[in-house]
């Protein structure tokens, strides 16, 4: 899998990367100047008509037009996308991946230029650099971009979205016998039931093996090889819910939205769905 590119960053700070006090450099208004003629210079160059400007400065030139719903801002939505600097119309990075966004913690002209889209549509964000990178190391700080994005589907919250890949990969699998914790959105599924007639408590100390996906893909993050002990208070909230549900020597895949596991922190799969095979060997 390639490497997503993490893609957030403030206005304010995006306005520093364009501008500085000194002399050396151009006011704001000579920047906005300068990036939307370079934009406009790439659509007569290009025969490109037909793009949509708003009033931020970000144009948005639609390729395929899609059928489905059109995201709000701040909605969360999963692309396929590659993104060039101009003038240069250099390619900068190409994600082949099925890629979640929040769309608030992107870049702000992507916030701006998807609401643009429908689901299932194409289209080509130019973004001056006010509303794309910060940061004078970055090879990009001051450019414009044209990021070509392909809108698969778009839901209002993280929850939602978590819950809609979960939900796919069920049907992608033919997994039909597991069950949903509604509070959480944890989902369980019993591979065996274990013995006895208890279950661990939330601050019960577990004795259990493991392995660690990401879904959709399946990609395979750790796996342990020995029994690991551990207490269950001081883990994610997706295991608070789903080991209290398995008895001793029992066995599950736990299904594991962002929000009930490593969501908010810097953790590589902090914003990944999950998936936990679980030999619950003691507690």
């Amino acid at each position: 899998m390639k490497r997503r590119i993490l893609l957030v960053f403030g206005v304010l700070l995006a306005l520093s990367s364009c501008m500085d006090d000194s002399d050396d450099y151009p006011t704001m208004e000579e920047t906005i100047e300068r990036d939307d003629k370079t934009i406009q210079d790439f659509f007569t160059t290009n025969n490109i008509e037909n793009a949509i400007a708003d009033e931020s400065g970000v144009y948005i030139d639609i390729i395929e037009e899609g059928e489905g719903e059109s995201p709000e801002e701040g909605g969360v939505v999963r692309v396929y996308y590659k993104y060039y600097s101009l003038p240069s119309n250099k390619l900068v990075a190409e994600v082949e991946d099925l890629t979640k966004w929040e769309l608030e913690k992107t870049l702000q002209g992507l916030n701006i230029g998807i609401p643009y889209m429908k689901e299932g549509g194409v289209a080509d964000i130019y973004i001056p650099c006010r509303y794309a990178f910060y940061g004078s190391t970055s090879p990009q700080a001051n450019s414009v971009l044209r990021f070509r994005v392909t809108l698969n589907d778009y839901a209002e919250t993280i929850e939602e979205m978590d819950d809609k890949i979960i939900q796919e990969y069920f049907v992608a699998n033919e997994i039909t016998n597991a069950i949903k914790d509604e509070e959480s959105g944890v989902y369980i599924q019993h591979i065996a039931e274990g013995s006895g007639e208890d279950f661990p408590e939330t601050d019960s100390n577990i004795t259990v093996k493991y392995e660690l996906y990401t879904i959709p893909n399946d990609e395979e993050i750790e796996k342990t090889d020995e029994a690991v002990t551990f207490n269950l208070g001081g883990l994610i909230k997706g295991w608070q819910v789903g080991i209290p549900l398995m008895k001793k020597g029992g066995e599950a895949y736990l299904y594991i939205p962002s929000s009930q596991a490593y969501r908010g922190t810097s953790n590589k799969i902090a914003n990944e769905v999950l998936k936990f095979k679980i030999d619950l060997l003691d507690f």
